[in-house]
């Protein structure tokens, strides 16, 4: 039986919002052009379910909201408000007989309570597969698990217009999900630490079978030839490229094939990977990494988040300094790989002027005697998904953000502080101060921007709205 009460759920409508930092349609028709992977998974189990859906992107032309069935998937927790607006306009549309499916990270970062407190009942987390089955009307266990199933049929949705403006872009490609480890700070699916029990509940990585992945790949070699466009800009979607070695090789070797196969064709990939697992494969099977490299890995972005062991031990991150220096090393000279810092630093409990002025000086040094490019973005202690988040002690804080919903915008991690992220004035002004030095690095890929509070008149909030336009994060 679906939610909806007078209306079969024969077909649904997947929207990828406007990015919040994009211009106003009406004068500048594009935004942010990145395809939305995250809302085709979603298209692919909506299909599989046998539910039609059509697929949107109002950074490409905006939505006509004629159907009362609608998927967003939000890019994080600034994206809350655009979600509340969704639901404000079909509540004004259709009454109480609409369907809101919310889907990104951040949703299943918030508890159920506060996903109703923020989008009513009409919604649901359309990350949770059951649920998700239930709601649209379809039997609950008819999808298949994500990991088993071809983005082809979603793909096949998007009109050339769209296939053509994602593919000469980068784009994510989904290759697996989770992670082992348990950083403290982390919003994604990980393993995370029990604090009641002081216990870590484990998660794991989970790969896509890699037979699908393969043909989804040869696909959209396929579609780019047919375009007329001669390379692919992948972002893989792995939290930790290195974790599970024997799947990357398994992943790396179809890859090397596909590129004989298609001579004169790039296939251009980038990853992340946690220090320690890249320097563990690279003692024990060098030769993966380089076929990683054979198959078109050309960078990789390391964690290294802070620099010192106080703040790597308080905030869960497995590593040291000197195997943060000798993953650059190492990448850059017995692998010729393009090596990204991303340094998520400013904590409220644990950073001081001392610590906040040697990761400025890391980054600086990495950035001068290995050539990193720096990704440096404020950490939020308090966001949804994260262990701050999930702290009863941060209640009040959390409550905060839930009554007043715009203030999501504070938790973008390219941010600058604000009193709602960070309270202590001097701290804040302090982790200001370094996080615009670092930004300010010829290698830094970081463009801050401001954030908006509940306090700013009319003009300072458009001066605001005016700096960030465009800042998008890579």
């Amino acid at each position: 039986m679906s939610v909806l009460t007078t209306t079969k759920i024969d077909r649904i409508s997947l929207i990828q919002p406007r990015h919040i930092y994009a211009p106003d349609p009406g004068n500048e028709p594009l935004g942010h052009i990145y395809m939305p992977t995250s809302l085709l998974a979603a298209a692919t189990i909506i299909l599989n379910s046998g539910i039609d859906v059509s697929v949107s992107d109002e950074n490409i032309e905006t939505h006509n909201y004629t159907h009362p069935v609608i998927g967003i998937n939000l890019l994080g927790p600034p994206y809350i408000p655009t979600a509340i607006a969704y639901t404000k306009f079909l509540q004004s549309t259709y009454n109480k007989n609409f369907l809101l499916i919310i889907g990104g990270q951040v949703a299943s970062g918030l508890s159920a309570k506060q996903h109703q407190q923020l989008f009513g009942s009409n919604t649901i987390n359309g990350n949770k597969v059951e649920v998700l089955m239930e709601a649209i009307g379809a039997e609950v266990g008819a999808g298949k698990k994500i990991s088993e199933l071809s983005l082809i049929p979603a793909y096949s949705q998007l009109s050339d217009k769209y296939m053509r403006l994602y593919l000469n872009t980068e784009f994510g490609f989904y290759l697996s999900q989770g992670c082992k480890y348990a950083c403290s700070f982390c919003t994604a699916s990980r393993s995370i630490h029990d604090p009641i029990n002081n216990k870590v509940i484990n998660n794991k990585e989970i790969y896509r079978n890699l037979d699908v992945a393969y043909n989804d790949m040869r696909y959209l070699v396929n579609k780019a030839i047919g375009f007329g466009i001669k390379k692919l800009d992948l972002y893989l979607s792995n939290l930790d490229l290195f974790q599970n070695p024997a799947n990357v090789k398994m992943f790396a070797e179809r890859i090397i094939q596909l590129r004989k196969n298609y001579p004169g064709f790039s296939i251009n990939m980038r990853a992340l990977s946690n220090v320690r697992s890249f320097l563990k494969v690279h003692k024990s099977s060098p030769e993966i990494i380089l076929q990683m490299i054979e198959a078109g890995l050309y960078r990789i972005g390391f964690g290294i988040d802070g620099a010192t062991p106080e703040i790597w031990k308080e905030t869960r991150k497995p590593q040291t300094k000197s195997e943060c220096i000798k993953a650059m090393v190492v990448s850059k000279n017995e692998y010729n790989l393009i090596t990204e810092m991303l340094m998520v630093f400013g904590y409220n409990k644990y950073d001081n002027e001392k610590s906040l002025q040697l990761a400025y000086d890391f980054s600086r040094d990495m950035s001068e005697e290995y050539g990193a490019l720096i990704r440096p973005h404020i950490a939020k202690d308090i966001a949804p998904g994260n262990d701050g988040w999930r702290n009863k002690e941060n209640e009040e804080v959390v409550n905060r953000f839930i009554k007043n919903p715009v203030l999501f915008q504070n938790l973008d991690f390219t941010a600058i502080p604000s009193p709602y992220t960070h309270p202590d004035g001097e701290l804040r002004k302090l982790i200001t101060k370094f996080y615009k030095k670092i930004c300010q690095l010829p290698s830094s890929l970081t463009q801050y921007v401001k954030p908006e509070t509940t306090d700013m008149a009319k003009k300072e909030l458009s001066e605001v709205r005016k700096f960030n336009l465009m800042k998008y994060d890579i």
